[in-house]
């Protein structure tokens, strides 16, 4: 069960694996650390931490059934948070989870909520230049 009504998640987290990869062999790596973070701020932000939920791809084995896991929780949750870098954009499946994602049809928002975007975009670098960005995260 989500905060936000007829969710199940809040936040989706669409990332490549390897920007995960930490820097110290004992360390966290920084989307860990982000959704660290978001799970303690969010909460102190809306007043609450009960029924507030983000689902991220820890890492699915290879006997996972690994499209029908994916699909089933971005199309359950209100947003999408991107990490956008040059790793997402040469992953397949990134960005299939991201078209997939702002193309689906909800029965109250669609892919926005009044004129804002249900997809954010978080971009670590500046290693993808404005052009490479994919439509669904253009000029957000």
């Amino acid at each position: 069960m989500a905060y936000i009504p007829d969710f199940e998640h809040d936040i989706f987290i669409s990332y490549a694996h390897v920007d995960n990869t930490p820097l110290e062999e004992e360390e966290d790596g920084w989307v860990t650390k982000l959704h660290a973070s978001l799970l303690a701020l969010i909460p102190q932000k809306i007043g609450r931490a009960e029924d507030f939920s983000i689902w991220r791809d820890l890492k699915l084995d290879g006997n996972d059934e690994f499209a029908d896991t994916l699909d089933s929780a971005f199309r359950r949750s209100a947003l999408m948070l991107t990490i956008l870098t040059p790793s997402y954009l040469a992953s397949t499946w990134c960005v299939k989870e991201l078209e997939d994602f702002s193309s689906q049809p909800h029965p109250i928002f669609g892919p926005r909520v009044g004129d804002k975007n249900r997809v954010f975009k978080v971009m670590p670098s500046p290693d993808v230049p404005a052009d490479e960005h994919p439509i669904s995260v253009k000029g957000s």
